[in-house]
């Protein structure tokens, strides 16, 4: 039952994760390129004191792109469920609604976190052969909470699909709008990782939310 379940929603997401990862594969080449430009055209120097005096960000135009790709994941995902009516009907099966959710869930999530390692991990560790150790740790650092919003938006999204009254569904949208802001504000790269357990906190709860709503979409709640 857990392989047709997967089987089923790699058959839903196959076009938005080839177009998700030329996107983001295109992306980190156009960041490569310009990194590489800067430093045949400004000089190392220049470039290094950018970076250490002023925490210059060289792959910032990452920011906003794995929050985007979690959203469209979690909409190609949930949308034809709903339109079809199919999570009516697989909420139904031989199988446990929470262990059904969790495997939908946690393929989503799965995929998402090989994209990221994909796009994101192999432009650092080629940056790595140019760059110092401490300075591909601190974007690296810098890089997580962005992460961490591509995951909010997929887990946010996924809640907000699945629960069926619209005004829950506002109630949701505003949290995670909120939420959203706590991941993507601008900060010296090493003081973000004061705030990675309140990252995590409010990844916990839009997960249980999404179980939440499970059970109001099941039992057809409208209030």
């Amino acid at each position: 039952m857990i392989r047709s379940i997967l089987y089923k929603e790699e058959i839903k997401t196959r076009r938005i994760a080839i177009a998700t990862f030329i996107a983001m594969a295109l992306l980190a080449t156009y960041i490569l390129i310009n990194i590489f430009h800067t430093i045949r055209y400004q000089g190392e120097v220049t470039l290094w004191d950018m970076i250490v005096h002023k925490d210059y960000n060289m792959i910032s135009d990452y920011k906003y792109v794995p929050l985007l790709v979690g959203i469209l994941w979690s909409l190609f995902q949930m949308i034809p469920e709903l339109q079809r009516k199919r999570l009516k009907l697989t909420l139904h099966l031989p199988i446990k609604r929470q262990k059904m959710i969790a495997v939908m869930i946690g393929y989503g999530l799965t995929m998402l976190t090989m994209l990221f390692i994909l796009t994101i991990g192999i432009p650092l560790l080629i940056l790595s052969n140019y760059f110092s150790y401490e300075i591909i740790w601190a974007w690296s650092l810098a890089i997580l909470p962005w992460i961490g919003a591509g995951y909010l938006g997929y887990l946010a999204f996924a809640a907000i699909c699945i629960e069926p009254t619209w005004r829950n569904r506002v109630v949701l949208f505003l949290l995670f709008a909120l939420s959203t802001q706590l991941f993507l504000f601008d900060a010296y790269s090493k003081a973000m990782i004061y705030m990675y357990p309140i990252h995590l906190f409010i990844l916990l709860l839009f997960g249980i939310s999404i179980f939440y709503t499970t059970i109001r979409f099941k039992e057809g709640r409208q209030g």
